[in-house]
């Protein structure tokens, strides 16, 4: 039960990273256009 808990927790780290690294680059895109 733990080991699942450990996964599903670095599964929610993953997705929010990528997540934050999306929007990270789209603000970096749009300054570049600006």
């Amino acid at each position: 039960r733990n080991g699942k808990h450990v996964g599903n927790f670095f599964k929610n780290a993953v997705s929010n990273i990528k997540k934050g690294y999306s929007i990270y680059v789209n603000n970096f895109r749009t300054l570049c256009f600006l």
